[in-house]
């Protein structure tokens, strides 16, 4: 790095009661003379997992769903279900994934769309459709 020596660049996330912690760690066990911090602010959306019926072939796996400002933004099979199920039912997983998939989009599009907007402080999570 310096002088065209080669050096390392050593990134660590912690959290700021435990970043003083790190940091004698990072000096202790490294040759470091220095160590830059920032705070870093996170944005964390509500989550909240959901049982899906399949199509075509029937079962039920885990969708984890996520929301922003109060729309759901994702939802994404839970593999390992998928890989249950298609022990299961004898089928290939790459198949089971594709209807797992296909069920986890069908929530998304299940609303009408619209444009995402800064989040409220706390966006509430919607209620499971049917119950």
């Amino acid at each position: 790095m310096k002088k065209g020596r080669p050096g390392f660049w050593l990134c660590a996330l912690a959290r700021p009661e435990t970043a003083a912690q790190l940091e004698q760690v990072l000096i202790r066990e490294t040759s470091t003379l220095g160590l830059r911090r920032r705070r870093l602010e996170r944005t964390e959306l509500v989550r909240e997992v959901r049982r899906v019926a399949l199509p075509e072939g029937g079962g039920e796996v885990a969708v984890k769903c996520a929301w922003y400002a109060g729309r759901l933004v994702t939802a994404s099979p839970e593999f390992e279900d998928v890989r249950r199920l298609a022990r299961e039912r004898g089928e290939p997983v790459r198949r089971t994934f594709a209807r797992a998939q296909a069920a986890a989009a069908a929530l998304l599009q299940a609303q009408p769309p619209a444009p995402l907007g800064p989040a409220p402080a706390s966006a509430p999570c919607p209620p499971p459709a049917g119950g």
